[in-house]
Order: C-alpha cells, then sequence, then structure tokens
C-alpha cells in the first residue's frame, strides 16, 4: 500500500510541478461513501372544475339570452350573476390519496372545514389543541364520483383523551352521517357512501397527526 501512494504521489508531483514549483506538498486523499435515505410522502389529490354559472356567450342558446337594463354605475351596465361573481363556483371532481391513504400533519388547512372547527392549529408545530367542548372538522378527504367506501381505519398521534367520527356522504358538498369509530381498528361504516369525512372533540388534548385508511 505504501509503495503504491508514493509511487502516486511521485506521478502528481511530476504533472503539477510547473503549477506548483518544484517540491509541492501531495498527500493522498482517501475517499469515503455514505449512504442517505430520503423518505417521500405521497399526499391526497383535488380534481377541481370551475362551473359556467351566470356567464354570457354569445351564440349560446341559453346563456346569450340577456335581461332588462339595471340601475348600477350610469344604468347602462347590464349585470350577468348578482351577486358580481357569476355565479361561479368550484366543484370537486376528485380527491384522491395514494394507496387510499389519507395522511394530515396540519401543516397547513386544505383539508380542514374551518366553519365547523373550533380547535386551535398551529400551522408551524403542526398541532392542534383541543379545550373543553372542541370539535376539528375536516372537509371531503376522498371521493371519485364513483367507488363507494364501506370501511375505514384512524389512526392518530395524540395526547389525551380524543374522539373520532367518520363521515360519509353521496358528494363533497352533500349531508354528511357521521359515525363513532375506535382508534386502530378496522371500522365497518354503517352508512357507505361516495365521499368520505373525518371529525375529532376532546375536552383537553392534542392531536400532531392522523393516518385514515379506507376501501
Amino acid at each position: 500500500m505504501a509503495d503504491s501512494l508514493s509511487v502516486r504521489s511521485a506521478k502528481d508531483k511530476a504533472k503539477i510541478r510547473d503549477q506548483l514549483g518544484n517540491d509541492p506538498q501531495v498527500s493522498p486523499i482517501l475517499n469515503a461513501d455514505y449512504d442517505e435515505e430520503a423518505y417521500l410522502e405521497g399526499g391526497p389529490g383535488k380534481a377541481e372544475t370551475l362551473t359556467l354559472g351566470h356567464v354570457w356567450i354569445a351564440g349560446s342558446s341559453t346563456n346569450a339570452i340577456v335581461g332588462s337594463w339595471t340601475g348600477t354605475q350610469d344604468g347602462q351596465q347590464l349585470v350577468v350573476g348578482p351577486d358580481g361573481t357569476g355565479g361561479r363556483t368550484n366543484q370537486i371532481e376528485e380527491i384522491i390519496n395514494p394507496n387510499n391513504i389519507f395522511h394530515e400533519h396540519f401543516r397547513d388547512e386544505g383539508y380542514i372545514n374551518s366553519p365547523l372547527t373550533s380547535a386551535t392549529i398551529n400551522l408551524t408545530t403542526g398541532t392542534v389543541t383541543f379545550t373543553t367542548g372542541d370539535i376539528l372538522t375536516s372537509s371531503c378527504i376522498a371521493y371519485n364520483g364513483v367507488t363507494t367506501y364501506t370501511s375505514s381505519r384512524i389512526n392518530p398521534v395524540s395526547s389525551g383523551t380524543l374522539s373520532y367520527s367518520i363521515g360519509t356522504a353521496n358528494s363533497p358538498s352533500s349531508p354528511i352521517t357521521w359515525q363513532s369509530v375506535t382508534v386502530s381498528t378496522n371500522t365497518t361504516l354503517t352508512n357507505p357512501n361516495k365521499a368520505l369525512f373525518y371529525k375529532v372533540s376532546s375536552d383537553n388534548a392534542t392531536l400532531t397527526d392522523i393516518d385514515i385508511s379506507y376501501s
């Protein structure tokens, strides 16, 4: 080993002598390989369409029909859609999760139904804090318009005592039927349907992670 390094160093010196002088200091370098691992987690994907609403379309047999002039601005504007948005709304077409497992780490509120949630969500720490009477309610977490889901399982990471429910509905905007479930247990849904939701309640507890599998 020493002879090999000596020969190699001598050759290296010869190659760089013109650049560094007659007596360059060349030291052997030991290269070491290190294994690195990266873990990727697939999150939910959502497909939405923007409905046509009250838009005016020239040449259309229905949407080219105009109404009466109104008293807006100088009285010469024709209003299409009385709420100012033209009556256009987002319509969820599909919400899918890799391997039919919904992951929630509470780093954003993309799948939280804020008007129906009173628990405190800290997006920086990914922590949901519950006090007496607080509730965490999700928006739709799974839907494709075709599949009827018949079972589900909730696996949370939490401290304190929490109560969990799974909700089912015909669509993301339809009325929800709720069913209490036991954590880490496969539960047969009493009201199988095409859209899934979850709800958590407690007196005093914290929740930092939740996985929901379904079929």
